[in-house]
């Protein structure tokens, strides 16, 4: 196995545990694996780490979603991911999981991160006003931490925020469709900012979170059917 961030090869063995998130196949595929021999990356043996496998064999697109070939694809999201993990390490541990490298085996890629042993908000209600007021606090700090070192996570989704309520702790994983503030105007990035805070928002308000955002103008509601009279009614 090779490093990225090398030119030798290095020894690093890994042990599958299980299968967190078998995906479509156009997705990576993410397992729970313990080290066995660390490679250089600081982490003693046994230490169980994500690993998120891109594999040439299992993704693939249709031809509306990529212009370009297999490995062009897989090279674009295992690189948003990488991207986007290396430039806020001031989050890890508390907004981000930590990141472990990046490396390659045979036609695959993988990159290493620390295990999130919170669960997700996929079906998660908050148990109190104040779990209420502590999620809606560190939704809006960590969108606020991740755009400001210039990254759009861009497919924010409930299963993607993981929620520790004793240390009001709220990260984020799956950067693979990330944008970033060097890729837009200052409009464009205005608008990706926007819509990070408000799809945070919604996600926090399914939780159980009070609905803090402004009422929709009436001319931007979609049309209600008009009441019909029936000649009965009158």
């Amino acid at each position: 196995m090779k490093s990225e961030t090398s030119e030798d090869p290095i020894s690093l063995v890994l042990t599958i545990e299980r299968h967190l998130k078998v995906g479509p196949r156009r997705r990576s595929q993410v397992v729970l694996v313990t080290v066995k021999k660390g490679g250089g990356i600081g982490l003693s043996p046994d230490t169980p780490v994500v690993a998120k496998i891109f594999d040439l064999d299992l993704l693939y697109f249709e031809e509306w979603q990529w212009g370009g070939t297999r490995i062009e694809y897989i090279d674009y999201l295992k690189g948003n991911e990488v991207k986007a993990y290396k430039r806020p390490s001031s989050l890890y541990g508390t907004g981000v999981p930590r990141f472990y490298g990046e490396y390659t085996f045979a036609i695959s890629f993988l990159i290493l991160l620390e295990f999130l042993p919170e669960r997700n908000l996929v079906g998660y209600t908050v148990s109190s006003p104040s779990e209420a007021e502590a999620l809606k606090l560190a939704g809006r700090w960590l969108v606020r931490n991740y755009t400001a070192k210039g990254t759009y996570h861009h497919d924010l989704r409930a299963w993607n925020l993981f929620w520790n309520p004793s240390s009001g702790s709220l990260k984020v994983i799956d950067f693979e469709l990330a944008k970033f503030e060097e890729q837009g105007s200052v409009r464009l990035v205005q608008l990706w900012e926007g819509g990070e805070e408000d799809t945070m928002e919604s996600i926090l308000v399914e939780c159980g979170v009070p609905d803090e955002r402004p009422p929709v103008p009436e001319w931007m509601r979609p049309n209600e059917p008009s009441h019909r009279i029936h000649i009965e009614e009158l």
